[in-house]
């Protein structure tokens, strides 16, 4: 991994791929995505975005146009490339693109921002440890406006929280290689030595907070004043110790301080310090990944009862969620 003028190839250029293209491009990658058709024409005339921390939303968008477009498993058979790096949920992992996309990727590393406990080992049925990087996902982006949300025009807005690099694992020498790419291109990133055990707490404890805040239609006021806050933090004691035993780990003791008004200061803080309105990003992001979430809570019941760890609240959880609308 020593190209100088790495070819990396996004999977999707959605809130994820447009940001991670943009950095990795600015630290000297040529970089393609591989979209649906659909959206080609669309993209072709470059990515408006804004990086919040550096300007208003209310400024003139940055222009991001130096990219190529893909849009079949044959372009990408046809090309040559050093990376590539799926930027799609969870549940696209278990479509029909991914082996045909795996066998055109020749010698690449894939690099996977998939978050989730199983979605490493199912990229690892098809490719060996040695070219596998798992990246896990600290920004905050969305397309901007969001509804009643002041906006120059719109673009795909994006926020690095202080101190929280994107973290990778993996090959030593090519997650050096990508961490310093990344910095070069200006997007905070590190290296950690096994980031799917690293992130199974913080996705054991942002699923069923979700699937609450859901469940009370995305209001803060509802969620903290109403039974959903205890039912989420009953069901995150249960899946904690789930993750824990799927990732060889102690449950962490710190579980004991996740108690509903430690989570009513973080939305209370959240509100008044992010430069974006954070009630109103998580019901437009997590709405449109809706599926992922019950995908995840799922895995978490099966993984609990094979090993016969409560699942009780988790199950009540889930089966007071609202239904999800079909995907297209």
């Amino acid at each position: 991994m020593t190209n100088p003028s790495p070819r990396i190839l996004l999977v999707g250029a959605g809130a994820v791929g447009q940001v991670y293209g943009r950095h990795l491009n600015l630290g000297g990658a040529s970089v393609s995505f591989y979209v649906r058709d659909k959206y080609k024409a669309e993209l072709e005339s470059g990515m408006p975005v804004y990086p919040l921390n550096h300007q208003k939303i209310t400024q003139e968008p940055q222009q991001f146009s130096d990219f190529k477009l893909l849009t079949t498993i044959d372009e990408v058979a046809a090309s040559e490339f050093d990376q590539i790096w799926l930027c799609v949920p969870a549940t696209a992992l278990r479509d029909d693109w991914v082996e045909p996309m795996l066998k055109a990727s020749g010698g690449a590393v894939i690099v996977s921002l998939i978050p989730g406990f199983e979605e490493r080992a199912i990229l690892l049925k098809h490719l060996p440890e040695s070219r596998l990087v798992c990246g896990m996902i600290t920004l905050i982006s969305y397309q901007a406006p969001l509804p009643n949300e002041a906006c120059h025009s719109p673009g795909m807005a994006y926020w690095f929280p202080p101190a929280t690099p994107g973290y990778f694992s993996g090959p030593p020498a090519v997650v050096d290689f990508i961490v310093k790419l990344l910095k070069a291109g200006g997007q905070p990133a590190a290296k950690h030595r096994d980031v799917s055990a690293m992130g199974s707490s913080g996705t054991a404890i942002l699923m069923p907070l979700l699937l609450g805040l859901e469940r009370e239609s995305w209001s803060f006021k509802q969620f903290s004043n109403t039974q959903a806050l205890k039912d989420s933090l009953r069901a995150i004691q249960e899946t904690l110790k789930i993750a824990a035993e799927q990732s060889s780990q102690k449950t962490p003791i710190w579980r004991y301080a996740l108690v509903p008004s430690l989570f009513k200061t973080i939305l209370w803080l959240g509100e008044r310090v992010l430069p974006l309105p954070l009630e109103t990003y998580l019901k437009y992001h997590f709405t449109k990944v809706g599926a992922q979430t019950r995908l995840f809570i799922d895995a978490y019941i099966a993984l609990g009862q094979d090993r016969d760890l409560p699942t009780g609240n988790l199950v009540k959880l889930r089966e007071s969620a609202p239904a999800v609308a079909p995907s297209h």
